[in-house]
């Protein structure tokens, strides 16, 4: 578990120049001071890792980029969305309902960090496509293109809202 606790400054320097490119500014960093148990040396049960990234067109929402990683239970949460859209959500609503983009990655001891950072930074390429030409609006591709079972370590569920 210890070997995974940089993984998001891994995919933070993969991504930044794309999240950068299509307007997105880094917004929460990794602090792996947030992920530290009581005694300083082993991760806390519910150890978990931000990274955060915010879009601010004129004319248009707030759009937020965010990976969220639980140590314990070695995920990887990427989604990109809206906070106009709790608005009209219910209040019951799954981050996955909320989501334009969603993608969970499971891993373990047969995952390294490296390709895991890759894996990340691939996916949130292949989600800035999907930003128009002037990196305002967000189009989203066919269901189809986008839904994967998760079934074993290194693979991933991913989803768009229609």
């Amino acid at each position: 578990m210890q070997r995974f606790l940089g993984v998001l400054g891994l995919i933070a320097s993969q991504i930044d120049a794309d999240a950068a490119r299509s307007g997105f500014e880094l917004s929460d960093s990794v602090n792996h001071g947030d992920a530290g148990a009581s005694d300083g040396v082993r991760p806390a049960h519910d150890a978990v890792q931000l990274l955060g990234y915010r879009r601010s067109c004129q004319d248009e929402p707030l759009l937020l980029l965010e990976f969220c990683q639980a140590l314990t239970e070695q995920l990887i949460i990427g989604t990109v969305w809206r906070p106009e859209d709790l608005v009209d959500c219910d209040r019951e609503a799954s981050t996955e309902a909320v989501a334009c983009f969603y993608r969970a990655w499971q891993y373990d001891d047969t995952t390294t960090p490296q390709a895991l950072a890759g894996d990340v930074a691939d996916e949130l390429r292949h989600w800035l496509v999907h930003l128009d030409g002037d990196g305002a609006t967000l189009t989203r591709p066919p269901a189809a293109d986008l839904r994967q079972s998760p079934s074993a370590p290194g693979t991933a569920e991913e989803r768009t809202s229609e």
